[in-house]
């Protein structure tokens, strides 16, 4: 990513790439690999960096610590049949699409309310 993007320039490409990675008929691991591009862009927003947007940093923390869950956990029965953590072994059976959508679009907002928050400040 150009280091030369603003912070909303930034927050906008993570929008698009989650909206896309949950259109349509999404495979588990390119969830997984959107959802990784989105924590390591986000990363770059923290409260020490931007302390008047500390709330919405949050949202968008807890947005996405729910998308881990459900990628990490919820589609993994082994996770809910067995009550133990998934292994290299076990597969992501239980993912659908439709529940990463609306898991998605809960972290879009939350974004969307973070661009607002750093425009607001002025920040760059």
């Amino acid at each position: 990513m150009d280091a030369n993007l603003s912070a909303a320039a930034r927050l906008s490409l993570v929008r698009t790439l989650l909206r896309e990675a949950s259109a349509g008929d999404v495979r588990w691991d390119a969830a997984v690999q959107s959802y990784l591009a989105a924590r390591a862009v986000t990363a770059d927003f923290g409260r020490e960096a931007y302390p008047h947007a500390a709330s919405q940093i949050a949202s968008v923390d807890s947005a996405l610590a729910n998308v881990r869950q459900y990628l990490g956990n919820a589609c993994f029965a082994a996770a809910s049949r067995d009550n133990r953590r998934p292994t290299q072994y076990d597969s992501p059976t239980d993912f659908a699409p439709q529940p990463l959508a609306e898991r998605m679009e809960l972290v879009s907002a939350a974004l969307q309310q973070l661009e607002a928050a750093i425009a607001a400040s002025g920040a760059r």
